[in-house]
């Protein structure tokens, strides 16, 4: 503050102050770990309701690599996160979707979700929410119920849909963040 005085009546008031901040180059899309170490998220999925909750702790485990300087940790974790989706719980795997309006009204351009409701006669109203999962031997390749006892036969989980989708698609700016890429996860070289 003294020296922005020389310059006019100017002060800065320090709200907080963080220790460690990560930014992936995107526009209000950051992380930072406060003097206490809590973890702050700012446009990540972390704190979104329609991604799963397997997605959620996969994506928080690794921003709390990145800002605790552990990058070496980094690429071991993602590998087993990857080879381990197979014992995650399956409601941990779904996402989950609420209509912000009246399902009749949502058809133009419908999601494969939309239609596996259709199919499977599932009624959905303004504020309902449905779980989807990936799968294989489902009408659009997904599964959708509200709880699991709405399934009609055992789904065949997309696990390759669901490292594509959940895991890669949400951790590949962090990996960079780390200098580390998807590549060095699935087991290529990082090359110098």
């Amino acid at each position: 503050n003294t020296e922005l005085k020389k310059w006019g009546q100017y002060t800065i008031k320090l709200d907080m102050f963080c220790p460690r901040v990560a930014f992936t180059g995107a526009k209000k899309r950051y992380c930072y770990l406060d003097e206490k170490g809590a973890l702050h998220t700012v446009g990540f999925e972390t704190r979104r309701t329609d991604s799963s909750n397997y997605t959620k702790d996969v994506m928080t485990q690794v921003m709390r690599l990145v800002l605790q300087d552990k990058g070496n940790e980094i690429v071991p974790y993602v590998r087993s996160v990857v080879a381990g989706v197979k014992k995650a719980p399956l409601l941990d795997l779904c996402v989950t979707k609420s209509f912000g309006k009246d399902f009749e009204v949502s058809q133009k351009g419908e999601q494969a979700y939309i239609k596996a409701c259709r199919a499977q006669g599932i009624q959905m109203g303004q504020g309902d929410f449905v779980r989807i999962l990936p799968v294989t031997n489902y009408p659009y390749g997904v599964a959708v119920f509200r709880d699991v006892s709405d399934l009609k036969k055992e789904p065949k989980i997309d696990y390759e849909e669901i490292v594509e989708k959940q895991v890669r698609a949400k951790v590949s700016d962090l990996l960079l963040l780390a200098s580390h890429s998807w590549d060095e996860v699935v087991g290529q070289l990082k090359l110098l």
